[in-house]
């Protein structure tokens, strides 16, 4: 229904531009609703704008290894973070571990 689809669109939306650091705020002008009412509707599914914004930047992560077999570096400079070290912090968090280990899971060498 409605629903679902709005976690779609959002996905969709966030994964697009998973190279902006996207906003609460711009997010919620792309949706054309207030961010209090998308913060409310993600509260409704049970989630929030931040878990959503690391799951996107962790679906793109995740490709760009195995489909992509870029390195670390790459993927961290994809996703605009300035410093590989806070990429790894990040992506822990997503994910609960470290790149490296991700990596050989895909490198199949």
């Amino acid at each position: 229904g409605m629903q679902a689809s709005l976690l779609d669109r959002l996905h969709q939306h966030l994964r697009d531009n998973v190279r902006e650091a996207a906003s609460l705020e711009q997010v919620a002008q792309a949706f054309a609703m207030s961010p209090a009412t998308l913060k409310r509707k993600l509260h409704k599914h049970g989630t929030s704008f931040q878990a959503q914004h690391d799951l996107a930047r962790k679906h793109v992560a995740l490709y760009l290894y195995q489909i992509k077999g870029m390195s670390n570096e790459a993927v961290a400079d994809y996703l605009n973070f300035n410093d590989p070290a806070n990429f790894r912090r990040s992506f822990k968090r997503w994910t609960g571990s470290t790149p490296t280990l991700i990596q050989r899971l895909f490198n199949f060498d």
